[in-house]
């Protein structure tokens, strides 16, 4: 049996009898031979073919296994690469955030020591200017006053209206800078909440009424008293309202309520108008001395004024507002204790 000359083997066959094969016989077994043959190298060819199979299967996987090994380091390093990019990012973020802070503190400290030397030159300079112009201012009053009593309505008349307006309002500047640059100080006591606003009212009436404002009050029943300096609440109550006022060049509606916080620590008195409100940007300034959003009436003292009293009194006043949309101050007083307030009574 013979494939490409390479002999695969030998067909032997036997027989019973001692005899010659004819040719034909000879060709049938040579083709069965040759038959075999082939059948074998087919067989042989097969088994390796299959071992080759077999040889490029497990490469081909040794491979997929070095792949998906190669992905997984590469997916990780993706990771980490991904994750330190972040942590760069929020460390970058958070300089940029303690920049604009540090920026922002810096502009404020700026200011802080603008002001504060303002304010030491408003004190040097509070008792001459008192001095100088509130006896001349006075005078002019007087006199305006007098010459009023004299004349009858008309052209000078209203003149002599604007004179004493004017004057008065010099005068109340005097007044909120002597107020601002000497320490606020004052005889607290046990104080009643309703006296205080009611009394506010009682003088800030006509200046609202003129400014076509109505008044309304919701004081809670059985409010307990708050250590303070009645003339000190009063007025920062007064500045208040003459501020909702003119807030309101058109009238309005102010409403003065008081309460307790929910904690019954703390009383609040609350004073709300219908005007113009406060804009997002000078919001955060509206305590600060010299800081005004009506450049031409009074120099920006008022609510810096009321929060210095307010804070000496170991209370804080907060502020809610929206432009267009009104404003409300919220002013927390600690309530006095019962031995204070039995010593007062």
């Amino acid at each position: 049996m013979i494939v490409k000359d390479e002999a695969l083997g030998v067909l032997s066959v036997y027989t019973r009898e001692s005899r010659e094969f004819a040719a034909e016989e000879v060709d049938f077994l040579s083709t069965i031979g040759n038959q075999a043959a082939i059948a074998i190298q087919n067989s042989r060819l097969y088994e390796q073919g299959k071992k080759q199979t077999l040889a490029v299967q497990k490469a081909h996987d040794e491979l997929e296994d070095k792949v998906a090994e190669r992905t997984a380091e590469l997916e990780k390093a993706n990771a980490m690469l991904r994750a330190e990019v972040a942590e760069r990012r929020k460390i970058e973020e958070r300089l940029r955030a303690s920049e604009t802070q540090l920026s922002r503190l810096t502009e404020q400290q700026e200011q802080q020591l603008i002001a504060s030397d303002r304010l030491v030159s408003l004190g040097e300079l509070s008792a001459s200017i008192a001095h100088e112009f509130n006896n001349p201012l006075q005078i002019i009053m007087g006199f305006a006053q007098e010459l009023l009593d004299d004349e009858a309505p008309g052209p000078r008349y209203d003149g002599l209206k604007i004179i004493e307006a004017e004057t008065v309002r010099c005068r109340e500047l005097i007044r909120n800078l002597m107020n601002f640059a000497r320490p606020v100080s004052g005889k607290p006591e046990a104080t009643e909440i309703e006296p205080i606003v009611a009394n506010a009212v009682k003088l800030a009436w006509q200046f609202l009424l003129k400014s076509k404002v109505q008044l309304a009050t919701a004081i809670a029943p059985g409010l307990p008293p708050i250590h303070a300096d009645p003339n000190q609440l009063q007025q920062v109550m007064i500045n208040l309202l003459f501020n909702a006022a003119e807030a309101m060049p058109q009238g309005g509606e102010v409403k003065i309520s008081a309460a307790l916080t929910p904690d019954k620590t703390r009383a609040v008195i609350s004073v709300s108008d219908t005007g113009v409100g406060i804009s997002a940007d000078a919001l955060p300034n509206i305590f600060r001395p010299f800081f005004t959003t009506k450049p031409k009436k009074g120099m920006g003292l008022g609510l810096s004024i009321c929060e210095r009293i307010v804070r000496a009194h170991g209370g804080r006043i907060d502020v809610e507002s929206a432009e267009g949309h009104g404003a409300t101050f919220h002013l927390y007083f600690p309530i006095a204790e019962e031995n204070t307030y039995e010593r007062a009574s």
